[in-house]
């Protein structure tokens, strides 16, 4: 059953939908409009009913999350293909990097892949700003997909390559990577090696 709720006082409409009873919580509004009390389009409901309103705990108020949220679906975005076997390696870079690594980049797609295969077809499509590969991935390395990456397709976007070791960092120079992180992860470390990275792109595309 759809529900909707209005409240003339702040300008906002709630619309969700209820199937066990709970109704959807104000910040998720699906759209702003300016209402007069008793609208008969969407009916007149008591104040006190509503929950409580985000911003009275600290939160953003119903229009004021809409706006933001659209503002972030239009800001430009980069994309980063993880590739690792292991999903909690994946996890791992996602969480260090976030939506955005640092406040002057833009905000990120993920792609993730488990297999060398599926990391050229990727690249093959183009829309890469960034390669992180995991060198301790099996069967196929990191340091060998970077290579692989390098000298086959033109213009391979830049390559970050998470090492074993700190003494494998010779071995990312034999990649072609333009940056190495050893593990375990430093989310520090990581953020700003994916940041230096990713600004040229931008730049590049006028992002």
């Amino acid at each position: 059953m759809i529900i909707n709720h209005s409240c003339s006082r702040h300008g906002w409409i709630l619309a969700g939908i209820e199937s066990t009873g709970t109704r959807t919580p104000p910040y998720f509004c699906l759209g702003v409009a300016s209402l007069r009390a008793g609208d008969a389009s969407v009916g007149k409901i008591d104040r006190e009913s509503l929950h409580k309103s985000p911003r009275e705990d600290g939160g953003l108020s119903p229009g004021r999350y809409h706006s933001v949220m659209s503002s972030q679906a239009a800001e430009p975005r980069l994309t980063v293909l993880i590739y690792s076997d292991d999903a909690n390696v994946r996890a791992s870079v996602r969480a260090a990097l976030g939506r955005r690594p640092a406040v002057d980049v833009p905000f990120l797609d993920y792609i993730e892949c488990a297999t060398e295969p599926m990391v050229i077809r990727h690249l093959d499509k183009g829309g890469i700003d960034l390669v992180i590969l995991d060198g301790e991935a099996v069967p196929s390395g990191g340091m060998g997909i970077a290579r692989r990456m390098k000298t086959e397709i033109f213009n391979a976007p830049p390559a970050l390559l998470l090492t074993g070791r700190p003494q494998d960092a010779w071995l990312a120079t034999w990649s072609q990577a333009e940056a190495v992180i050893p593990h375990p992860i430093d989310p520090v470390l990581l953020a700003q090696a994916a940041a230096a990275l990713l600004r040229p792109r931008a730049a590049l595309t006028g992002l």
